[in-house]
């Protein structure tokens, strides 16, 4: 695949880590030389059109996860996992239940 035009970050809350850690991702994507951008969680489905489009990547945060269905290009970042829209959606629904509902010890 082809690198991103574009990169949609969301973020978590105004204080916390997950905050400085998408900006800090994002201005890894900008040192790379691929526009990025961080927004809310509740921003999310404003963004349709670029939920939809494959030239963006979306890292969505927990908060954002119910947008990944609906989203082509996507990974999602959550505490215990990391997913991705190399699966299909019945194996991604499985690997994110599986991992929701597993005891901690399981998920590096």
């Amino acid at each position: 695949m082809t690198n991103p035009e574009k990169v949609l970050i969301t973020a978590g809350h105004e204080v916390g880590g997950l905050t400085a850690f998408a900006e800090g991702l994002s201005e890894g994507f900008t040192v790379l030389g691929i526009p990025s951008e961080v927004i809310s969680p509740n921003e999310i489905f404003k963004r349709w059109r670029d939920l939809r489009d494959a030239k963006v990547l979306k890292i969505l945060s927990t908060t954002a996860v119910f947008a990944a269905p609906f989203a082509r290009r996507v990974m999602v970042l959550t505490s215990c996992c990391m997913l991705s829209s190399s699966l299909t959606r019945n194996q991604w629904e499985l690997q994110m239940w599986a991992k929701i509902y597993s005891p901690a010890e399981n998920n590096p």
